[in-house]
């Protein structure tokens, strides 16, 4: 009776009589053991070895190729990752933007803001404290740029010059019949 038969007990046990199953041998060959696996790649030597995932379940960056990654095909592509570089948020916050340069100012409401040069290339005049320029260190003091007030050359070829306590030059009197007083005027040069 078979049931009366002790497997252990019987001879041959350590002969391979089963190839439909597999023993170590026959595994290995169609198998990876354990030790085979990888968890970091050295390159092109471990080429067709199988791997293994990190303990964050992750593959290691060694067994990556950058180049076969595409940015643009990543997800979380508008997620703020990067907090080292500045979006639009943390940039506002720390600098002026371009709309925020005054080229005008309002007075003292505008202290501590940005300016900005006007299109001559000049800060404008609203942004300039007069009581600040002293006007003896302006350049340009000697040139005649105002025209409407008289020099000594205009003011010579229009009125009587003085000279001590007289008078040179042709001198014109006339009597105002209307208004009871004498007038003079500088005649004007002849010839």
């Amino acid at each position: 009776n078979d049931a009366d038969v002790d497997h252990g007990l019987l001879t041959g046990l350590a002969d391979d009589d089963h190839t439909q199953y597999h023993n170590d041998t026959r595994g290995d060959a169609r198998y990876y053991t354990e030790t085979e696996f990888l968890n970091s790649s050295a390159g092109a030597g471990d080429a067709g070895k199988p791997i293994k995932l990190d303990a964050g379940g992750k593959v290691d960056a060694t067994m990556v190729n950058d180049a076969d990654v595409d940015h643009g095909l990543l997800t979380g592509l508008s997620d703020d990752d990067h907090t080292q570089y500045h979006n639009d948020t943390r940039g506002d916050a720390r600098y002026f933007t371009k709309t925020e340069h005054l080229n005008i100012s309002a007075g003292a409401g505008d202290a501590g803001k940005p300016i900005k040069l006007d299109a001559a290339g000049h800060v404008d005049a609203s942004m300039v404290n007069d009581a600040d320029v002293d006007h003896g260190l302006l350049t340009g003091l000697a040139d005649d740029d105002h025209t409407q007030y008289h020099n000594d050359t205009r003011g010579d070829a229009r009125y009587v010059k003085k000279a001590g306590d007289t008078m040179t030059g042709l001198l014109v009197l006339s009597f105002l019949s209307g208004y009871g007083s004498w007038c003079c005027r500088r005649a004007k040069p002849t010839g």
